[in-house]
């Protein structure tokens, strides 16, 4: 099982072939083993999901809890259902919420979430009321994972994430550099959080700033742009964001031009990140296009929203409805070539049951204004009265 973990998780071509061995005489290994072999074949060609499910089921009993939950984040990571697995779970999970390392909440709750939302809420309580009672014996670690995990869903009440606030507030010098914008990105994202908190870690971040990678910079500038505190970092990040600008992914581009977009210092970041943005799009996925491309028209730099376009050829299998909808405004705004606006019409029509009243207004006022998009109209009854 040693040997199967390693080749699982370099895709080895001798995988396939102990997979097989190993289910032969399945019998013959250990409880805890036989969920070693379903990690590894989670993350190689997950050929025996069923056969291992079934294996696991049948030795839960003799399989500790802790491990059964390692598993349950490998199958988030994953993304493989294995409900059956996770409904014989449900009972001895609550059952032994106090005994299960604190560590395990964060899979058991990105798990069932994701997999069983029928069964989330009991779940969830569980471990809230769980948390409450331990706040103080979490680390740090097991802290900032939790905090993200309850984010995730939505879930998570008002005095959970107020005792969250207190311990990770009370606390800042033992919070770890990198853990920083994840857990601060967390609090904002749920949508239970006092200013207070944020303003407290901005001498921290200031003190950090050189340290951090970039990608860290730009969750940071996106998260206080959020909440409406950007200003009180007075313009701190951009400086290390540039100099470090060529290492800049996709989506941390797309934090930046957010981020920045009514702030002051919108001007420069938007000049700065031109270059690198024009790069980017070589390798961006339609979503990215989009959300690219209309950020800097709306910042008026024509040059690379209509990159943005021209490149929509390549990855319009991918496209979505709300940056079809961008493109479309892209499009009327910049004068485009026809094969890219048919491109863009065929997109909205496909995505045309997706759109709220409002998007089908903006749709309507984008059509009615170039004679090329005049069939998206014929798809949208009455859109003479839609206005946006």
């Amino acid at each position: 099982t040693k040997l199967l973990l390693h080749f699982g998780k370099q895709h080895e071509p001798s995988f396939r072939t102990l997979v097989d061995d190993l289910l032969g005489g399945l019998e013959k290994v250990g409880a805890e083993d036989v969920v070693d072999v379903a990690i590894a074949d989670l993350r190689g060609t997950r050929s025996k999901v069923k056969e291992l499910e079934k294996a696991i089921v049948g030795s839960s009993g003799s399989i500790e809890a802790g491990k059964l939950c390692e598993f349950l984040y490998e199958l988030y990571l994953a993304k493989v259902p294995m409900k059956h697995l996770m409904l014989h779970l449900k009972s001895r999970i609550l059952t032994n919420i106090e005994e299960l390392p604190k560590s395990a909440y964060k899979s058991i709750l990105l798990a069932y979430g994701y997999f069983c939302p029928t069964e989330y809420a009991e779940i969830l309580e569980a471990i809230e009321s769980q948390a409450m009672i331990c706040m103080d014996d979490f680390t740090f670690r097991e802290l900032v994972d939790l905090i993200g995990a309850f984010a995730d869903y939505q879930s998570g009440s008002k005095e959970l994430f107020l005792a969250f606030d207190k311990r990770i507030g009370m606390q800042i010098d033992q919070m770890y550099p990198l853990d920083i914008a994840p857990v601060l990105a967390a609090f904002a994202r749920r949508g239970h959080y006092r200013d207070k908190l944020f303003i407290h870690y901005i001498r921290k971040i200031k003190s950090l700033a050189h340290l951090l990678p970039i990608d860290h910079l730009a969750s940071l500038v996106e998260t206080y742009a959020k909440i409406g505190l950007l200003s009180k970092l007075h313009g701190y990040l951009l400086p290390f964001i540039i100099k470090d600008k060529t290492n800049l992914d996709s989506d941390s581009l797309i934090r930046v031009l957010y981020g920045y977009f009514d702030s002051k210092l919108k001007e420069r970041a938007y000049r700065e990140m031109a270059p690198v943005a024009l790069e980017l799009l070589k390798s961006c996925s339609f979503f990215q296009l989009a959300r690219v491309g209309y950020a800097f028209a709306l910042a008026g730099n024509e040059d690379v929203a209509r990159a943005a376009l021209e490149r929509l050829e390549e990855v319009n299998d991918n496209s979505d409805a709300i940056g079809t909808m961008h493109c479309l405004e892209i499009a009327v705004r910049y004068k485009t070539r026809d094969e890219i606006v048919d491109l863009i019409q065929s997109l909205v029509k496909r995505h045309i049951e997706k759109y709220d009243k409002e998007d089908l207004a903006i749709i309507c006022q984008c059509a009615a204004g170039d004679e090329r998009l005049k069939d998206i109209l014929k798809h949208i009854p009455g859109w003479e009265k839609l206005k946006p």
